[in-house]
């Protein structure tokens, strides 16, 4: 994704967009701390015996020995206001749980949004609360936890303060009851289904609540518009938890798949049944030990549908439990593989052969904290592979796999490391990757501002051909200017056989610059301007065909892709999104190609021209939606993008949503209409 996009995404994710009453913010009479050193602590109080019912009731007297939690602060729309409504959190623990205990008065609750009810939903469609841990310390991972007034719960990795891996799913507990001044909600969170530090003498802890009807964010630390809600620098911190012997425990996955067949003309019948498991152990704490058998995946959620447009190959996230465990602990290189290009290790290699999917026979993974190190290995077996197609049978051999990935925290906020993987699932080669990585992050530098910086480089290792890879950045976010730089090289010999490289021998440089302006009174909340650019030019020479130039050489150094616009983003005080963008491009396309495997794109040079816009409504209403269009003048033709979404949620329980993409391209070698659509309905119980 282009930068901007990556912009649009953070500024307009439902669970960051809210705000308060202005009126009610300014007039308080309560003391405001110096927010740029604010970093207050909780305690959590520890029990025996009687444990607090997990039922949206905070009337058991258990509660009434918690410290209690009331400095809340509003971060949106006044940074450091006063929030408008009161907010009062417990903490408790015993030998197996961390409970937490949430009254969010509301002096309105029948405005309370409440609308879902699906676990892992938009949580910031609806009011609602959320907790974050980073229990190993690390200032950059975590763990967050969300509740909304309906029980709808969402758990998911914090990675790098910066990504949120919504797939992945632990054991915990969660009850919520709206009450007549509000509504409460009660958590319990088994210490097993963490990995933390038991020498820690605390925690990074954050509370936030979304208070959706009166689009108001209020934080009880991180009292900064600059940072995003669970950024962990900054963050407060939980003290007075002492588990040292817990933590540990097996915990296993059982599957089966049963397959029955019949061959009509022989009379055979076959009936096969294969069971599979994902056993987790926790060694210390911070450190789990996972072992899958047999393992088919088949349990695993669908891929959203793409059709490539383009030459390159797309990339599909990562979705299967084994490869989810502790997943922030492989993340290599920050945001210079955010454009995932390049990267050293990607786990959704293991377990597919060109497009078919593969059995692992058996696989291991260790992966946590050793100390200050933050450690993942990761070695699996798979099966013999058989595809079938156009051109016949091919039978691919089992292999070996293996990723090591480890990292160390230096200069406070930043961290170091290294990263080394081995073997090619085809079996074709014999292929390594190492390389380091040093990602800088510093927010004290002054008040309000976040600068950071990554630095990768890596050498990949093969039979055959061998090539490196060269990566940096350089960004600078605050509330009112937000700029990024990224640079890299990769190689023609660079081949990732366990990673993720869909385009060689170039040489990148991008980034933008964009203008924030936060309106008080005004029926914008917050809106963005901003520019960016880049250039791809080819890193050596290659042998190209151009028409009749068959075995011409491109010189190192020419220009394969530039591109420059601009766009404009916001958001209303009723949390109405919008952007739009213009960007004009050149390519240089050194061999023919199949656009989505239809119609010819001849090699060649070729400008564009694309206007695109997106509109969408507050996703808390009954009826709500959106609409992206997009206009592109590619190929020396014409393509036009029009994807409209509508979702109908007349109660908690039910939901039905439609989303529909069509793309036409009128082309010089012939026309394309692709269509992808999608219905979706949900009932909760």
């Amino acid at each position: 994704m282009r930068p901007i996009y990556r912009l649009i995404v953070l500024l307009a994710s439902p669970a960051l967009l809210t705000q308060t009453v202005f009126a009610q913010s300014q007039t308080a009479d309560k003391t405001l701390p110096d927010f740029s050193t604010y970093k207050p602590t909780a305690i959590a109080t520890r029990i025996s015996g009687e444990k607090p019912v997990i039922d949206g009731d905070l009337s058991d007297p258990i509660w009434q020995t918690a410290k209690i939690i009331t400095d809340f602060y509003e971060v949106d729309p006044v940074d450091g206001g006063h929030p408008s409504e009161k907010t009062t959190a417990y903490i408790l623990y015993d030998d197996d749980n961390l409970y937490f205990g949430i009254y969010a008065y509301d002096k309105a609750p029948e405005d309370i949004k409440a609308s879902q009810m699906r676990r892992d939903p938009r949580l910031g469609n609806d009011d609602n609360l959320r907790i974050a841990l980073d229990p190993l310390n690390t200032q950059r991972d975590g763990y967050l936890f969300g509740v909304s007034p309906t029980g709808a719960r969402l758990d998911g990795l914090l990675e790098n303060n910066s990504n949120f891996k919504g797939e992945w799913n632990t054991l915990w507990q969660a009850k919520t009851k709206i009450v007549e001044d509000g509504w409460v909600a009660e958590i319990a969170i088994p210490f097993r289904s963490l990995s933390y530090d038991a020498a820690a003498d605390s925690w990074g802890f954050q509370i936030i609540r979304g208070l959706r009807h009166k689009n108001e964010r209020i934080h009880w630390s991180n009292i900064d518009q600059s940072k995003r809600g669970a950024d962990f620098t900054q963050v407060g911190s939980l003290t007075g938890i002492d588990v040292e012997s817990k933590g540990r425990g097996i915990e296993a996955q059982l599957f089966a798949t049963a397959l029955a067949s019949r061959d009509w003309d022989a009379g055979d019948d076959t009936i096969t049944f294969e069971p599979s498991a994902n056993i987790y152990y926790r060694f210390t704490p911070a450190l789990t030990g996972t072992l899958t058998l047999n393992t088919d995946f088949s349990d695993t959620p669908l891929d959203s549908r793409q059709v490539n447009t383009g030459r390159f190959s797309l990339f599909f996230p990562e979705t299967r439990d084994f490869f989810l465990q502790d997943a922030s602990v492989f993340e290599f290189g920050g945001q210079v593989f955010e454009r995932q290009n390049g990267l050293p290790f990607f786990s959704r290699r293991i377990g597919i052969v060109d497009g078919a999917p593969t059995d692992i026979v058996v696989g291991g993974k260790l992966s946590g904290k050793i100390g200050n190190t933050s450690i993942g290995a990761l070695v699996t077996q798979t099966a013999e592979t058989e595809i079938i197609d156009d051109d016949g049978t091919t039978i691919y051999d089992g292999q070996t796999l293996a990723a090591l990935r480890a990292s160390i925290p230096v200069l406070d906020e930043s961290k170091i490391g290294l990263v080394l993987t081995n073997g090619d699932p085809k079996g074709e080669v014999e292929n390594t990757v190492g390389g380091v990585d040093f990602q800088y992050r510093n927010s004290k530098l002054h008040d309000g501002v976040i600068m950071g910086a990554d630095f990768v480089a890596l050498q990949s290792t093969s039979e055959d051909e061998d090539g490196k890879l060269f990566g940096s950045t350089l960004r600078w976010e605050s509330q009112k200017w937000e700029s990024y730089l990224r640079y890299k090289q990769i190689d023609a010999g660079y081949t990732p056989r366990l990673g993720f490289a869909n385009r060689r021998n170039i040489r990148e440089v991008s980034g933008y610059i964009a203008k924030g302006f936060r309106p008080k009174d005004h029926l914008l909340r917050q809106w963005w301007l901003g520019v960016f650019g880049g250039q791809t030019s080819q890193l050596d020479d290659a042998l190209v065909d151009l028409d009749d130039l068959t075995g011409a050489v491109t010189e190192a150094g020419t220009t394969l892709d530039t591109f420059v616009g601009v766009y404009a983003f916001g958001r209303t005080t009723n949390n109405e999104r919008f952007f739009v963008e213009a960007e004009k491009d050149y390519s240089f396309i050194d061999e023919d190609f199949d656009l989505a495997g239809e119609v010819l794109v001849p090699a060649g040079e070729y400008h564009s021209t694309a206007i695109r816009g997106r509109f969408s409504t507050n996703g808390s209403r009954v009826w709500s939606g959106g609409i992206f269009a997009d206009r592109n003048n590619i190929f020396d033709g014409n393509s036009y993008t029009v994807s409209p979404e509508i979702s109908w949620r007349p109660n908690k329980h039910f939901a039905l949503g439609l989303d529909y993409t069509y793309r036409y391209f009128d082309l010089p070698n012939g026309d394309l209409n692709i269509h992808v659509g999608t219905l979706e309905t949900e009932y909760n119980v």
